[in-house]
């Protein structure tokens, strides 16, 4: 246990890294099983990181900012 804490930093750095490097392929594949493995995966990584909310902030950032003004 003592070992989790002192590398926590680490550990969420790394599923980062994991869960980004999957978005990558999963978007480069015609297959949507990958897209949908994912989104479970990533939904799970918004639990850990308390992100219950995530899908309306993300709603209400787009209806914000038009894909249009975005570069």
């Amino acid at each position: 246990m003592d070992w989790i804490m002192e590398h926590w930093g680490d550990i969420l750095t790394t599923i980062t890294y994991i869960v980004t490097a999957a978005s990558f392929i999963a978007k480069l594949t015609p297959s949507r099983v990958d897209d949908e493995i994912l989104d479970v995966i990533r939904r799970f990584v918004d639990f850990l990181a308390l992100n219950r909310n995530r899908e309306k902030i993300v709603e209400e950032n787009s209806r914000s900012f038009p894909a249009s003004t975005m570069v």
